[in-house]
């Protein structure tokens, strides 16, 4: 079923294949590497049962692929050492490609390489074409080597480059094989090698073989996981050791979810680790020696100390001026320590080209301190997750270089790539670690960075407001920060440019919990670190406050508290609650039963909020509460002064973390800051007492209709509507308000009301910018083709340059099978939007219906390019499919679409359906309907019937029941192909041959109005289930339901309505749906019902998606 005219919300399917090791100068998370990005594919059976040969035999039915993105069916690595420090790497893969999304992602792969001492070379490169078996070679003309995104940002960094390769003829189906190897003929360090590895579960792999060749007479530590012990055996001088591994089951998003939060309460370690180092000292000391001879200082660099240190007298006063001018002045070049090479620039290079990797600005620093008498020595640190495992000395477990000043005995830490850190303040991230100390005159030894920042930390939020009379929130919020939270604030906006800080503002404003329209941006001390950074804006929200209730919840816009969790051993009070619980061993229990509770750095936060309230809404306050303990205190204050809301809510953490044995007291210090906030804030509109709130009499139509397009803009219909109709009343001759109303009209879908309103504002204003292409679309809606196509020719006639109206007008002759004129039309409109994607496909569309194939494809190709997304695949499936054409592409093109859009709604939360989320279960009807159809013209009936019957329950659409009255017919069920003809015509958008077919099937044109008659009611009949009553009490709510594949019970959430239906809820998650799913792809559908109830019984009506026009 196409879905070229519609608003299709498409979430894109994107899987990183990230398969890489760590060996000696490959850094994990900067240096580019050869990791591929794809997004979808199955294997064959034959090469999962080839792949996995020796493995302990299934005990179920082989595994179903068919919906992964990519499949790696073959991957080997190895890795040889040699006593000097060189060696060689060799990747060897084998991937099996199915969808156009994989293609996309796949069709051009990236492998990085150090120029200065390593060789990279693509030994092959090839595609195994799945429709006749042949090869095809990469050739010279598909390669180029190019400098890396650093060395074009930062040409001192010359040695990275970038191999890139298009992978010739890659289509949907082929595999994909290479053979990459990278030669290290220049050790980095001499006589010395280290490796890393970590296994990977990220995408099915039927078969991983990893093997680790070394000297046999070399003595080295080599450290792994218990789970991945090695075969070892010696041959020829040398020692090999071996790994196998695949991945064959993905997780559940479940499984996946617990999985990454138990690993995230882990430390963590790569299941492989090998080192020739000895000890710390041999490995501080090795770059000691790296550092010592870049510390040259040249005549400018003793100028420049001369003049920064002037009239300072104190060590201190001099060492916080060259931390500033190093810190601040010399850009950061975001480069691993390890990434290339590992000894520094020359101080005086790095002086005179103005930026540095981490080591580069540390012996800048280094080398000015020297000069002014002062002492500096490296620390190597972890920047990312991972803890020092003092096991295994090995330059790999670092990332980062950073400063410490002074003597051991009494040392300060700076970071001088942190640019704007306040002196002596290190990033949460390196705090409280432990480091590699480099002893530049003595010995290197392991030691800790401090836990907290050199002062206390401070967070002060401070909103003060007024709520207009329509419900509009205008205030002013100023934000000062101290600590962690100044560190990112000063390091986001001294990155952003200055004319993006209002966006930036909105997106803090939103996370924040205030949101609204963000203007007048003010930041101050953004570069002066000895004071606080300081932040303002004005905020406007509009819909602040639902004026039209009689009774409303007022959410304070005030952001949540954030508090640390007790730990994995967690319960249902726990500040992470349900979705943080993680299913522990008993040893795993034990362990983190014994481990402190971490507080963190001890902070204060500060909340407080005066807002205005209009005067015909009266509250109630919240309770105050204040708790305390020796580790921590809570206070919140509320207090209304007639119209006037105050509120200050404060926390005062004092510890850094206490033992497991206060984990009970924690819970409940947590719970009562959850409480408090939990707490409801309602406001009673006072002007109501004769029925429902009234709009206030003096309000001006301006004001009317700028809260309508805030309505508009947030989707609610019903209060757009009501303000514009006022705003109508009051100036009925306004040229701005029934363009808003007839938008409004469209929205809630009253389509006849939407075509009075355009029409009289072109009444008012026979050449208005916009209104005949509105009056054309409702015409359109109400499916008067032949009259919206008119109006359309009108809207063009006004404006020959229209796009818009060119390309719907396209669309809509397609419609009416006018191909010809819709071929110009929308070539015209390709011609004025070249880079509209949507419009390439329409033209495709036409031109294939005038059997202009090669044109259709060139049209479609160029869509796929410009814009690849499940809706153009979708749509190009749906027309190739109609005209029986390449159906073997069709097939791909909708798979593809499919994955994409059941991957966008597996996470899904009935906590927090959006809009989105609802076109995406739209879309999701859509797409399979299309591969059903193509099916159907592939001759799978079963199959076909499969997939379009599941799209007409949730669909209704009168297209999709067509589609499946065909199926009926073509099996023989001719009454029930009649019923369905009969059904589609009353559905959503019925398809004018539908009556064309009934009447050749029932051989009397006369009888399909009483068809249609008798079938009026079937749609909602087929919506509608029968749920007891539990709670006796009649009246009518919605609820949101997320069914999902493969589960017996639903997610149920109460929306509005009745508050004493609210527990059947519990009715609702365990009611029988029906057959929902056509296969058993991983997905969730959301769905929205309305449940009115009796005293002993209540019916559940499900909406047809498409008609859904708000998430309230």
């Amino acid at each position: 079923m196409s879905q070229l005219s519609r608003a299709a919300l498409v979430a894109v399917f994107v899987l990183v294949f990230a398969l890489s090791a760590v060996a000696q100068n490959q850094s994990k998370d900067k240096k580019p590497s050869s990791s591929v990005t794809p997004a979808a594919v199955p294997a064959t059976k034959e090469a999962a049962k080839e792949a996995t040969k020796g493995a302990e035999p299934a005990k179920d039915a082989a595994p179903d692929y068919s919906q992964e993105a990519v499949v790696v069916e073959k991957m080997r690595r190895v890795f040889r050492y040699e006593n000097d420090g060189t060696g060689y790497s060799t990747t060897t893969a084998r991937i099996k490609v199915q969808t156009q999304s994989g293609v996309q992602q796949l069709g051009q792969l990236v492998f990085g390489y150090n120029s200065a001492n390593e060789k990279l070379d693509v030994t092959y490169l090839r595609v195994i074409k799945a429709s006749d078996g042949s090869t095809v070679n990469a050739t010279e003309a598909n390669y180029q080597d190019v400098p890396s995104q650093v060395q074009r940002d930062a040409p001192m960094y010359t040695d990275f480059r970038e191999r890139h390769v298009t992978v010739p003829a890659l289509r949907p189906g082929d595999t994909l094989e290479y053979e990459v190897k990278t030669t290290v003929h220049t050790a980095l360090i001499p006589q010395h090698f280290w490796f890393e590895y970590s296994f990977r579960k990220e995408l099915i792999t039927l078969n991983e073989e990893l093997e680790l060749n070394v000297p046999a007479s070399r003595p080295f530590k080599l450290k792994t996981k218990a789970e991945w012990a090695p075969k070892v055996r010696e041959e020829n001088g040398r020692k090999i050791h071996t790994w196998t591994n695949n991945y064959l089951k993905r997780e559940s998003d479940e499984e996946l979810k617990k999985r990454r939060r138990r690993e995230a309460r882990q430390d963590y370690v790569p299941d492989i680790q090998l080192t020739t180092f000895r000890d710390w000292e041999e490995l501080g000391g090795w770059f000691a020696g790296l550092q010592r001879t870049q510390m040259e200082p040249s005549p400018q660099i003793v100028a420049r100390v001369a003049e920064l240190t002037k009239r300072l007298t104190t060590d201190e006063e001099k060492t916080r001026a060259l931390y500033d001018y190093v810190a601040q002045d010399y850009r950061y070049v975001s480069l691993s320590f390890g990434v290339g090479r590992y000894q520094p620039h020359r101080a005086q290079d790095v002086f005179a080209n103005k930026y540095g990797d981490c080591k580069d600005k540390h012996t800048l620093f280094s080398t000015m301190m020297k000069v002014a008498g002062l002492k500096v020595n490296p620390v190597l640190i972890s920047a990312s997750a991972r803890k020092l495992d003092p096991e295994v000395p090995s330059p790999a477990q670092f990332d980062h270089v950073i400063s410490a000043i002074g003597d051991e005995s009494k040392l300060t830490w700076v970071d001088t790539t942190t640019e704007i850190a306040p002196f002596a303040m290190l990033s949460y991230n390196v705090r409280n670690k432990k480091a590699l100390f480099v002893s530049l005159d003595g010995r290197s030894k392991v030691i800790e960075t401090p836990p907290d920042p050199p002062f206390q930390s401070t967070q002060h939020i401070s909103v003060e407001g007024e709520v207009g009379d329509l419900g509009k929130l205008k205030g002013k919020v100023i934000s000062e920060y101290r600590g962690d939270q100044e560190l990112g604030m000063r390091m986001l906006f001294r990155q952003v440019p200055e004319n993006k800080w209002k966006d930036v503002a909105e997106y803090i404003s939103f996370q924040a919990g205030i949101g609204g329209e963000v203007s007048d941006v003010k930041i101050e001390n953004l570069s002066d670190t000895t004071k606080p950074f300081r932040m303002s804006f004005n905020v406007s929200r509009p819909n602040f406050l639902d004026w039209a209730n009689k009774s409303t919840e007022l959410r304070l816009p005030l952001p949540a508290i954030t508090l640390a969790p007790a730990g994995a051993a967690l319960d249902e009070d726990d500040e992470e609650g349900e979705d943080a619980k993680v299913e522990l061993t008993p040893e795993e229990q034990k362990k983190e039963d014994e481990k402190p509770i971490q507080l963190g750095s001890p902070f204060e936060l500060r909340l407080s909020l005066k807002l205005q309230l209009p005067a015909t809404h009266k509250s109630r306050t919240p309770v105050p509460l204040s708790v305390r303990r020796d580790y921590g205190e809570y206070r919140a204050a509320y207090k209304v002064d007639g119209q006037t809301l105050t509120v200050e809510r404060i926390l005062n953490m004092k510890m850094r973390e206490l033992p497991p044995t206060r984990r009970s007291d924690y819970l409940a210090f947590t719970r009562t800051v959850r409480t408090d906030e939990a707490q409801k804030f309602f406001v009673e509109n006072t002007d109501a007492s004769a029925g429902a709130p009234k709009l206030p009499t003096d309000i001006k139509a301006e004001e009317l209709i700028d809260s309508a397009r805030d309505a508009l803009q947030s989707q609610n219909y019903r209060i757009a509507l009501e303000l514009l109709q006022r705003a109508a009343e009051k100036e009925p001759k306004s040229k701005k308000v029934y363009n808003l109303l007839g938008d409004a009209y469209m929205g809630n879908r009253q389509f006849i009301e939407a075509e009075a309103a355009y029409r009289k504002q072109i009444a008012l204003d026979a050449f208005d910018q916009f209104a005949h292409s509105r009056l054309a679309r409702s015409l359109w809606a109400q499916r008067r083709l032949d009259d919206a196509a008119k109006v359309f020719q009108s809207q063009l006639e006004i404006n020959p340059l229209d796009s818009d109206a060119s390309a719907a007008l396209g669309e809509l002759l397609m419609e009416l099978k006018r191909y010809p004129e819709a071929a110009e039309t929308l070539e015209r409109a390709v011609s004025l939007q070249p880079e509209n994607a949507i419009n390439h496909a329409n033209l495709g569309r036409a031109y294939l219906n005038l059997k202009r194939d090669k044109d259709a494809a060139a049209s479609f190709d160029k869509a796929v390019q410009l814009q690849p997304n499940s809706l153009l695949w979708n749509n190009i499936a749906y027309e190739l499919a109609q005209m029986d054409s390449n159906l073997e592409k069709a097939q791909e093109y909708a798979e593809s679409a499919l994955a994409s859009v059941t991957s966008a709604l597996r996470n899904v939360s009935v906590e927090h359906v959006t809009m989105r989320d609802i076109g995406n279960v739209s879309a999701l009807g859509s797409y399979w309907d299309t591969l059903g159809w193509v099916e159907f013209k592939k001759g799978d009936l079963a199959k076909a019937k499969k997939y379009i019957e599941a799209s007409w329950r949730l669909s209704h659409s009168g297209e999709v029941g067509d589609h499946l009255a065909q199926i009926y017919e073509k099996e023989g069920k001719i009454e029930e192909a009649i019923r369905l003809y009969a059904q589609s015509l009353n559905a959503e958008r019925p398809v004018p041959d539908t009556k064309d077919r009934l009447a050749k099937l029932t051989g009397d044109a006369k009888k399909i109005a009483e068809l249609q008659a008798r079938h009026k009611a079937d749609s909602e009949a087929l919506r509608t289930f029968r749920v007891k009553n539990a709670t006796g009490k009649a009246g009518k709510a919605d609820f949101f339901i997320v069914l999902a594949t493969g589960s017996k019970e639903a997610e149920v959430r109460y929306i509005f309505g009745a508050d004493e239906l609210k527990p059947l809820a519990a009715a609702l998650r365990t009611l029988d749906y029906g057959h929902v799913f056509p296969d058993s792809v991983p997905t969730k559908v959301v769905r929205r019902g309305t449940l009115d109830c009796k005293a002993q019984e209540c019916t559940l009506v499900l909406h047809v998606p498409e008609t859904i026009t708000s998430v309230n």
